[in-house]
């Protein structure tokens, strides 16, 4: 008996191997399937990259930024301490909820004689939305026409009178923040006056000129992704793209331990700009930034190529 028990044994282990290698088989042909079917996605994404939704701008160039310079199609900056530029959207949910705000920043900057100029995606299609948002009768120019693009929107800008961007507020706005804008359109000199703040061991600029006067070494650091547009245009200091996630890696090599390493913050939210901090300084560099804390909830703005 015990023969032919040895070889029925034997051949049900034969069976059974059989079986393991044919399902082996099976499994590793349905992973080959899906990691090809994976690369297919990834090859048709890089070839046909997903577009907007209809009616959506799509813009191209900078990136508006502290302390770089903007200029608007029929607005003359100069002979105004500060000028606001609203960049809005008809359909932009942010823009719509931020309507009563601006139209009280409006009111207050007119009682003011503060220029205020607003710049939509389509100006033939945003006549309704303007007179609803109480901002009927500005100087109306559209994005495109526009030296440097917005991050998203609503973004207001305060503009000094030689059209360089002093301040910055992208998104929409809380209530605190509201106040400080408004307080600043009725005290108009604390564009010039109030040019940083510290927190903690971090100090935050509120002007390219007050970080180049204050800094004698210093690299300024955007750590936007690369596909995000270049920040800067007429500034005097150079600015060194350098992905967040790229920074760990990248700036112990291409960064000078000696100068002062200033991130851009004015165009990216406040995790973002915590993170930023706290990879370059764990490598151990001296860190400041640069318009943090004015990046909210906003309607991202698509941008070509350029």
């Amino acid at each position: 008996m015990e023969p032919n028990g040895g070889k029925a044994i034997m051949s049900v282990n034969k069976n059974v191997k059989m079986v393991i290698r044919r399902v082996s088989i099976e499994i590793l042909s349905l992973s080959l399937a899906a990691m090809g079917a994976v690369l297919l996605i990834r090859g048709w994404n890089y070839l046909h990259p997903e577009q907007p939704s209809s009616g959506t701008e799509i813009v191209s160039g900078p990136s508006i930024a502290i302390g770089s310079e903007l200029a608007v199609p029929g607005v003359e900056f100069k002979g105004h301490l500060m000028s606001l530029v609203l960049v809005t959207s008809p359909q932009c949910t942010y823009c719509i909820a931020s309507e009563p705000f601006h139209a009280r920043l409006r009111a207050e900057a007119q009682r003011n004689k503060i220029p205020v100029y607003v710049t939509v995606p389509n100006t033939r299609q945003a006549g309704d939305y303007l007179k609803k948002a109480g901002l009927a009768g500005l100087v109306t120019s559209e994005w495109r026409d526009m030296s440097a693009q917005a991050e998203g929107t609503p973004t207001i800008v305060a503009v000094d009178s030689s059209a360089t961007v002093r301040r910055l507020w992208l998104g929409r706005l809380p209530s605190n923040e509201e106040t400080s804008l408004l307080a600043l359109v009725n005290a108009p000199n604390g564009l010039y006056s109030t040019d940083r703040e510290i927190h903690g061991r971090i100090v935050n600029y509120y002007s390219r000129t007050a970080i180049e006067q204050s800094l004698a070494s210093l690299d300024l650091i955007d750590v936007r992704e690369r596909d995000r547009p270049a920040i800067g245009v007429g500034a005097k200091t150079d600015v060194t793209k350098m992905p967040l996630l790229e920074l760990a890696t990248r700036a112990p090599l291409e960064l000078n331990h000696a100068h002062a390493q200033v991130i851009d913050c004015s165009v990216i939210p406040l995790t973002e700009c915590s993170r930023a901090i706290e990879g370059l300084q764990r490598i151990g560099f001296r860190v400041a930034t640069l318009g943090a804390g004015a990046f909210y909830s906003n309607c991202q703005v698509h941008k070509s190529p350029t």
